[in-house]
């Protein structure tokens, strides 16, 4: 599927009570919400409607907003009830709309879909697992349970959920189809249509076929992440969809709590690397939301949200029973930015400086490219052709833990590698400074491949910003050194594969393990950038030759680039 830039970390609102006015629509997108999203599962309110005024708010402000239905799934949810309170030992019955219950108990339409799935001592959650109930008994007219833990009001629509009970729900709705139509008909057409409870790929694939039939191929389609089968096929729902949800609020209530901030960072390195958008939901600013003063670890949320690499983060309660939606938008918005803003590459240390010649420095030749392109054969023959010359690889990947980086850099042929520090101060940067100057005994600071990918995340592809960073890193870390010339080997995907498949299993293990072919596709476009950015501010001591393998044999490509750096 084709890549949708979100842009920088979004915010992401949702339509409700508190947030549904022309003059809330208009305050929200002053305070930072460029998404409005509208859960259809409330089927009593029009969505059509609201969303056309936030199309409307949207053009009179000259705002690119996007719109995302958010459709329920068939997820149970009670039907009408009176509100009505519960606490530990209360029993409560409940039947689905089609049978018959006498008293008082508790509709839940589709109920009858999980007899069968739901047996005696499982689980029942209400209120965003507020309430624990536990299954007595699931006869053939209703079924009976005991409130376990917690205590609180239910009311109609809300949903329930069964955690340990497993049941292939539809994710599209006759009720959805409708919505759409009336949308359509309306001259309304969402960006982003969101499934929930997705199970596995070839459900979503199901409902993407049933949903294209009554929306335009403008139409994206985003999968939420909340069951614990799809966790366990992340590669494959990531690939299938325009782009995921980590949906926190049911995720939360079906895997241990302490598997939920492993699963969130799994799930946004998974499509930051296959290039989908990935939006983190639910529980980021609820307790701002309901009291005006922000939790500590709020804000620390939102700050690991962006830094994992999060494409946006969605508001749900903050905005919708809310009182201070838009306190909540312009808070969130805030965080995010400074997160974004604090993110500093300290330096990226040489292993060994340039020797000091007579006549000026011995060239400084960085060597980059991803696996199987050829790199140590080019620099073993280089090395021969040129002794006097240092010739370095690229920086260990990203991958790395810090500590491997700096071994490898220490005491093995890694020219350099980069190491990433979260601070808004520079008294920070300079107390940091001197560790790494001690294992490296350096004060050398040397931009190659990692360091500028780095940079031009931060500065927004802004060649003309490039310079101030590096006086930056220059007061950080003494001299700044760049490579004479990078010479950056590329080849396709298929090349690659086949180079690799070629390799002694012993030697190809480590390839297939850490390849990842898409982003390499990537990272050759990057090359292509930087190489006209670094044209662009003035530095003719730093050149950047691109090489494309797919039709040279080492031989050639040894003489091609030994031409190239002579």
């Amino acid at each position: 599927m084709k890549y949708y830039e979100l842009g920088s970390i979004d915010v992401m609102a949702t339509i409700g009570p508190t947030l549904e006015t022309a003059a809330d629509i208009a305050s929200a997108i002053d305070a930072g919400a460029g998404w409005f999203r509208f859960p259809t599962g409330y089927r009593n309110r029009d969505h059509v409607a609201h969303a056309l005024l936030v199309r409307e708010v949207a053009v009179r402000k000259g705002a690119d907003v996007k719109i995302l239905f958010d459709l329920p799934s068939e997820r149970l949810r009670l039907g009408y009830i009176s509100p009505r309170e519960v606490a530990p030992g209360v029993e409560l019955s409940f039947f689905d709309s089609g049978g018959e219950m006498d008293g008082d108990g508790v509709e839940v339409p589709g109920l009858d879909k999980l007899r069968g799935a739901v047996e005696p001592g499982h689980r029942v959650l209400a209120l965003d697992g507020r309430i624990v109930m536990r299954v007595l008994d699931f006869g053939s007219r209703f079924m009976s349970a005991i409130v376990e833990q917690g205590s609180g009001q239910l009311q109609t629509n809300n949903s329930i959920v069964f955690p340990d009970s497993s049941a292939d729900f539809s994710l599209v709705e006759s009720a959805d189809i409708e919505l759409l139509r009336k949308a359509e008909a309306s001259g309304l057409v969402p960006n982003w249509i969101a499934l929930s409870m997705v199970t596995s790929v070839a459900q979503f694939n199901s409902a993407l076929t049933t949903l294209r039939e009554v929306v335009p191929n403008s139409v994206r389609f985003m999968a939420k992440v909340e069951t614990r089968e799809i966790i366990h096929n992340g590669e494959g729902i990531v690939q299938a969809s325009d782009g995921i949800m980590v949906a926190r609020g049911d995720l939360g209530l079906m895997v241990e709590p302490e598997d939920m901030p492993q699963i969130q960072e799994r799930f946004v390195a998974i499509a930051r690397a296959k290039g989908k958008p990935v939006i983190v939901a639910t529980q980021f600013l609820e307790s701002f939301a309901s009291s005006g003063v922000p939790q500590r670890c709020e804000l620390t949320d939102l700050a690991v949200a962006a830094r994992q690499g999060a494409s946006g983060i969605m508001l749900g309660k903050e905005t919708v029973f809310s009182n201070h939606p838009i306190e909540s938008i312009g808070l969130a918005t805030r965080c995010l930015k400074a997160a974004s803003r604090i993110r500093l590459p300290i330096g990226l240390f040489l292993r060994e400086p340039r020797n000091s010649l007579p006549g000026g420095l011995t060239p400084l030749i960085a060597i980059e490219g991803g696996n199987g392109v050829g790199k140590t054969t080019l620099i073993e023959s280089i090395r021969v052709m040129h002794p006097d010359w240092t010739i370095r690889r690229g920086v260990p990947d990203a991958w790395m833990e810090p500590i491997m980086k700096m071994r490898m850099i220490r005491d093995a042929d890694w020219m350099a590698s980069a190491f990433y520090f979260f601070s808004g101060t520079m008294e920070l940067t300079r107390e940091l400074m001197p560790l790494f100057q001690r294992q490296l005994a350096l004060s050398t600071v040397c931009l190659d491949r990692s360091l500028w990918s780095t940079l031009a995340v931060h500065v927004g592809h802004d060649p003309s910003r490039l310079t101030n960073l590096m006086l930056m890193l220059e007061s950080m870390g003494g001299h700044v050194c760049v490579p004479n010339k990078t010479i950056v080997l590329i080849a396709s995907p298929e090349t690659l594969r086949r180079r690799v498949s070629e390799k002694d299993p012993s030697e190809r293990i480590f390839d297939e393990l850490t390849q990842n072919y898409d982003y390499l596709e990537r990272e050759s476009a990057f090359y292509y950038w930087l190489r006209e950015a670094v044209a662009e501010i003035g530095m003719p001591q730093f050149q950047i030759e691109i090489v494309n393998t797919d039709n040279l044999s080492s031989d050639e490509v040894v003489d091609y680039v030994d031409r190239l750096i002579s």
